[in-house]
């Protein structure tokens, strides 16, 4: 802050105090979560950046992406940019390394387990083996490409599939990692992955930079049931990190126009209310349309 002398700078605990004054849970002493932590402080220092005319402070963070939604049935392709200050990336367990040491150790522990003190004295000395997902395996899993069904080609009137991709369209001059480590169980009920994601000492991001080959595009008007209408737009980080966590897309946007974009908090609480409703998973309807 400033010129850089000793006076240009705030202790931690002020800066604490300034940053959570007012909000329920950033204000109190208990234990917080990292990335919505640092997403408020931005949303805080953006406010005050706005009312100063300054740019906002996040600006070296924000990192821009590019989504081409491909038309199968046409061939023709859309694309949608979007600006996140964080990368949100999946945890794939499937693409652990070491899942043979895992299945080993979760044998022992569950032996001892059965066994005497003894068997607990000795599960204290062995450390437990987690799994081991490579930092590239979540970049694979956040950019690789999916698969949309039943999409209502605007340009032959038929449903069929489309494929959609995330690409880099800017690089920041830092990049926040986040690790999706919270996912839905079998029971529908939130759970925390327990598992190590190595950091490489370099990251090359450049395999997922957005590329265009001259595509077609697709018409910008889609039949009235795929349009999107005037009126309030789910906030793509929420649900960008609903569909991380295993929630569809559709339930994503659901959940963020449901709590107003208030948080991803508040939307995988919805969410986790909501789930058995019958129309959970289908597409967000329209402004004004027909409930």
């Amino acid at each position: 802050w400033g010129g850089g002398g000793e006076g240009d700078c705030v202790a931690p605990q002020m800066f604490k105090f300034l940053a959570g004054k007012g909000h329920p849970e950033f204000s109190t002493g208990n234990q917080q979560d990292a990335q919505e932590y640092l997403m408020h402080v931005f949303k805080v220092l953006e406010r005050a950046d706005r009312a100063a005319g300054l740019p906002p402070v996040h600006r070296p963070f924000n990192v821009g992406f590019e989504e081409c939604f491909k038309d199968l049935q046409s061939g023709r392709v859309r694309y949608k940019s979007d600006v996140q200050c964080q990368l949100s990336l999946p945890i794939p367990l499937d693409r652990a390394v070491n899942t043979a040491e895992v299945s080993s150790y979760e044998e022992r522990h569950a032996k001892r387990q059965k066994s005497s003190a003894a068997g607990a004295a000795e599960e204290d000395k062995e450390e437990p083996v987690k799994p081991r997902v490579p930092m590239e395996a979540c970049l694979e899993a956040f950019f690789g490409e999916a698969v949309v069904d039943g999409y209502l080609s605007p340009v032959t009137g038929e449903k069929g599939v489309a494929h959609k991709r995330q690409g880099i369209s800017a690089y920041p001059k830092y990049l926040v990692l986040h690790m999706c480590r919270y996912v839905v169980g079998d029971d529908w009920r939130p759970k925390k992955l327990d598992c190590l994601v190595p950091a490489p000492p370099t990251l090359d991001l450049s395999k997922y930079r957005a590329k265009r080959g001259g595509e077609e595009l697709l018409p910008e008007d889609e039949p009235p049931s795929a349009a999107a209408s005037a009126g309030p737009v789910p906030d793509a980080s929420i649900v960008q990190q609903l569909t991380a966590m295993g929630f569809s897309e559709n339930a994503g946007k659901r959940a963020a126009l449901s709590v107003s974009n208030a948080g991803v908090e508040q939307a995988v609480e919805w969410a986790f209310e909501h789930n058995g409703d019958a129309d959970f998973n289908d597409p967000v309807p329209a402004p004004g349309a027909p409930a």
